[in-house]
Order: structure tokens, then C-alpha cells, then sequence
């Protein structure tokens, strides 16, 4: 009865290691090979049931053998062998689905990020491009990176990889290369990949398209350096970090670098000037219109408008000249001055001859009047007082104007030379008698 018992368990066993063994296909998907130890194991079982049958033909008599012991027991170890054989298939089949998943996971990340990436060995073989750098420059996996990317021989001066391969550090550069579609800018940041000893391995690269942000700073310096208006960039301490063409021109340098050697603090008239600006920017964080004068490289006098705003350390803003402005303004003023002149001297000479008609009408009277010589000498005093009066207050008006007119010739000298007689006003504006002189009695 052991013997019988003993052959099953030897076959059972037997048949259940060749059927664990075909259910490993589907986990390894290595078909033949564990189709192959599937049927050996179905051989064995098969010997095992030729040897059970020939014993009980042979009547089932007798103790087992130690050659049916051995065998049972090589069942046991081939089926205990097979199940961990499949616990460990499993487990790796298990890692290579939840490293499959990483995998995929990653990858979406790397295509959300929107920048190309690749990877490089040490010695600058590219490992790995995702889909954007494919797009971008085609797919170089296996080759090196300066060949694919720049079509060098040899590796590319201020190499990126190669920096962070020597420091440890992360670098960026910009470069440029020609398509068939024009000009491509790239930003490329590189940085080393370790492995756990810290040891570099591989460097990384994250490659950004920046060719629309290139064209549209262009665009913008192209603006701005076309532009009427003066634009500047300092900072607190008074360096020149830009300067636009026009206010280059406007304080007569040669070139923005000229510009930028001499400084802003040489360019105001009045040094105080930019301080009381900085004081202002730093309470309110912008000013606008602040008139002021500045210094041109030849010692030039410029009226300006200044806006600027503060960020941090750093003032930007405009310059906007006004000297010519300035000039039109004083020569309105003066052309108003002289219109007043002008309009006084009019009222003078008005005055006057209505002065001098009553004068000499009143003498012809007399004249042609047939009256006594005591009636004459009353009406002839009457006639010199009118007269005094009269001159007394168109006096009065020409001393007025001429003090007038002395104020405003002497504030130009131009105006001195070509007005001859604005001495003479000037004389009188000294004048200050306490009574006009009369006319001598008639």
C-alpha cells in the first residue's frame, strides 16, 4: 500500500512541475524553453507510470525500494524547484510592469515639461532623446552629440556637458544654428547624473526653443534703439548699463560704450539734481517729467524730461530733450515783452499829442484873439500849468516804460546789441528825480 501511495505522489508531483512550467510561458514569454522542460518533466512523469503499472502487474507486492524513496523525493525537489522558479519569474515580471509604468509615467512628464532632453554618456554618446529633440534636430541615439548636433569632429568649444562633467556644477548656454527654416536659438542647460557613489555617469541636457523670444527682443532693441526719445537703464550707483542711440546723439558721444566710460553722474549740471530723483524713486517707485539739465560730452547745457522707475537697484526710463522748447518759451516771452513795450509806448504817444493839441490850440486862440496884454498874461499862466501837468504825467510814463524796458533788454544780450538805445533805457532806470524839471515859461 506505501509503494502505490508513493508512486502517485511521484507522478502527481511530476505532472504538476511540467504544468507550472508551461504556465511560466505566459509570465517569461520564453515559450520554447519551458515548453522543452515542460515535456521532459512529462517524460519523467511517463517512466514513473510505466514503472507503477509494471508493479502492479507484478501484483503490488512488497516494500518499497530505496530507488522509489530517491525518486519521490527528485519529484519533490523538481516541483519545489519549478513554483520558486515561478515566484521569482513573477517578481521580476512584477518589476519590469511597475518599471514599464515609471517608464511611461516619465516619459509624460518629460513631454508635459515641453523642452527636449537628452542624455549623454561620458563620453558624449547621446543615450537618450525625448520626442521633442527627435522634432528638433532627428534622432541621434548612438552617436556623438557634436556630430549630430553641430556637425562637428570634435567637441564643441564651451561645451555645456563637458563643464559639468568637470565641476559638478549645472551650466547654460545659448546657441544658434541655421535651418531650413531660418535661424534657430537654443538654451542649453546641462547638468551631471550621478549614480549612488556619486560618481558622474551621464550628463543631462534640457534644450529650450528661444527663438521666438530671441526675434522678439530684437524686435523690441530695434524699437528701442530707433526710437526720438532717449532710453536709458542705470543703477544706483550711477554705471550706464544701456543707452539707446538717440540719447547717445543727444549728449554728443560717439558711441553707447563712450557713453557708458563716463558715467550719469558726470552728465547733471547740478549733481544734487539726482539725488533728490533717487530719494524720490525710492518713496514712490517712479517719477514723471522731472524737469532738469544735463551736460553733453562738450559741455553743452540740455533741458530735459526725465521718467523713471526704480526695480531693486536698477533705474529705467526715458529722456526726453526740450532745449529747443525752452529756446521757443524764452522767445515767446520776450516777443510778449516787446509786444507790452510796444503797447505803452502807443499810449505815450497818444497822450502827448493830445497834450501837445490843447497846447497849440490854446496859443492860436490867443494868438488870433483880439484881448488885452493883462488878459494874455492870466491865460498864458494858465496855459504853462496845464502844460507842466500834463508833462509831468506823460514823464512819469516814459520813466515807468523805461524802467520796463531796461528790465528786459539787459536779460539778453542779443537784444542789448542789436537795440542800440537799451543803454540809454538802462541810464534812465537809474533816474529818479524828485520832480520833473517844468518848461520854461512862455
Amino acid at each position: 500500500m506505501l509503494s502505490i501511495i508513493i508512486f502517485l505522489l511521484s507522478i502527481g508531483m511530476q505532472l504538476a512541475a511540467a504544468v507550472s512550467a508551461l504556465l511560466l510561458i505566459r509570465t517569461t514569454g520564453k515559450k520554447l524553453a519551458w515548453i522543452l522542460i515542460s515535456l521532459a518533466m512529462l517524460l519523467m512523469a511517463g517512466r514513473r507510470l510505466v514503472s507503477f503499472s509494471a508493479f502492479l502487474t507484478a501484483g503490488a507486492k512488497g516494500d518499497p525500494g530505496t530507488s522509489e524513496f530517491i525518486a519521490l523525493i527528485i519529484s519533490f525537489l523538481m516541483l519545489m524547484g519549478v513554483l520558486r522558479i515561478g515566484e521569482y519569474f513573477q517578481s521580476i515580471h512584477s518589476t519590469e510592469t511597475a518599471l514599464k509604468e515609471e517608464k511611461s509615467k516619465l516619459e509624460a512628464i518629460i513631454a508635459a515639461i515641453g523642452d527636449g532632453i537628452s542624455i549623454q554618456d561620458t563620453n558624449l554618446k547621446v543615450l537618450y532623446q525625448n520626442q521633442i529633440v527627435k522634432n528638433m534636430i532627428g534622432d541621434h541615439i548612438g552617436e556623438y552629440c557634436y556630430a549630430a548636433y553641430e556637425r562637428r569632429k570634435h567637441v564643441c568649444e564651451r561645451c555645456p556637458v563637458i563643464m559639468s562633467f568637470k565641476d559638478g556644477n549645472v551650466h547654460t548656454e545659448e546657441r544658434s544654428s541655421l535651418t531650413d527654416q531660418g535661424t534657430r536659438y537654443v538654451q542649453i542647460t546641462a547638468s551631471p547624473l550621478k549614480d549612488t557613489t556619486g560618481n558622474i555617469i551621464a550628463g543631462i541636457e534640457v534644450v529650450r526653443d528661444i527663438t521666438g523670444r530671441k526675434l522678439a527682443e530684437k524686435q523690441y532693441r530695434d524699437l528701442v534703439n530707433n526710437a526720438l526719445v532717449g532710453i536709458y537703464k542705470t543703477n544706483v550707483r550711477g554705471d550706464i548699463l544701456y543707452a539707446n542711440n538717440a540719447l547717445v546723439r543727444m549728449l554728443e558721444f560717439d558711441s553707447p560704450d563712450d557713453m557708458a566710460s563716463a558715467g550719469i553722474r558726470a552728465r547733471y549740471r547740478d549733481p544734487e539734481v539726482r539725488k533728490v530723483i533717487i530719494e524720490a524713486l525710492q518713496k514712490k517707485g517712479s517719477v514723471d517729467n522731472f524737469e532738469c539739465e544735463l551736460l553733453t560730452k562738450t559741455g553743452k547745457i540740455k533741458h530735459i524730461l526725465l521718467s523713471a522707475t526704480l526695480d531693486g537697484e536698477i533705474l529705467s526710463g526715458m529722456i526726453t530733450d526740450i532745449t529747443e522748447r525752452k529756446l521757443l518759451e524764452a522767445q515767446l516771452i520776450h516777443a510778449q515783452k516787446m509786444e507790452a513795450v510796444g503797447t505803452l509806448t502807443g499810449g505815450i504817444a497818444h497822450d502827448f499829442n493830445n497834450s501837445l493839441t490843447a497846447i497849440i490850440g490854446y496859443a492860436t486862440v490867443l494868438k488870433n484873439s483880439n484881448i488885452t496884454q493883462e488878459t494874455m498874461k492870466g491865460s498864458r499862466k494858465v496855459i504853462s500849468q496845464a502844460a507842466v501837468k500834463e508833462f509831468n504825467e506823460i514823464y512819469n510814463t516814459v520813466i515807468s516804460v523805461g524802467r520796463i524796458s531796461a528790465n528786459f533788454f539787459k536779460t539778453d544780450k542779443a537784444i542789448q546789441d542789436k537795440f542800440s538805445y537799451a543803454k540809454t533805457l538802462g541810464g534812465m532806470n537809474q533816474t529818479k528825480p524828485d520832480k520833473p524839471v517844468p518848461p520854461p515859461a512862455v
